[in-house]
């Protein structure tokens, strides 16, 4: 069994323990639970993630304590998708495409590209805290590119 089907349980058991009483906090009606990873087999392919999903029901099964409502639906995203949202996304348009995530539509889709579909007017990318310049040669290069490409009709 890996990691991520106990990650999965423990957010399920969160929102069990929550609407109990037991923990001494409160969640918003629409939150979400995301599991962050480092391991791109997971986060890309449908069939890891059903299994992780289905691992994690059978943990949860054994509490009888874990509703259908504790057993809030699970956003996997890989955190180099976090890090390339971040820096484009507003508090509005982030919270947006967490509640996109689940829409049929965006089934199975990664993090990153339901951002993408689901904010139709994106806030400007935000600078970085230094120049890259300096750190990675090839990034001017590459931001000239990205400046070209935006210029096209």
């Amino acid at each position: 069994m890996t990691k991520s089907p106990r990650a999965v349980f423990q957010a399920w058991r969160y929102y069990s323990h929550v609407r109990r009483g037991l923990a001494p906090t409160e969640v918003a009606d629409e939150s979400y639970v995301m599991i962050f990873t480092l391991d791109w087999f997971l986060y890309t392919s449908r069939q890891l993630k059903e299994n992780v999903i289905g691992e994690a029901k059978v943990l949860a099964d054994k509490d009888e304590q874990i509703t259908d409502e504790d057993r809030k639906p699970v956003i996997f995203c890989a955190i180099h998708e976090l890090e390339g949202v971040l820096p484009i996304a507003s508090e509005d348009t982030f919270l947006a495409a967490l509640k996109a995530t689940q829409d049929e539509k965006f089934k199975n889709w990664q993090f990153r590209e339901v951002y993408r579909d689901s904010t139709p007017e994106k806030p400007p990318r935000k600078d970085y805290p230094f120049k890259l310049d300096g750190v990675l040669p090839w990034w001017r290069r590459t931001q000239d590119l990205i400046g070209a490409m935006e210029e096209k009709p």
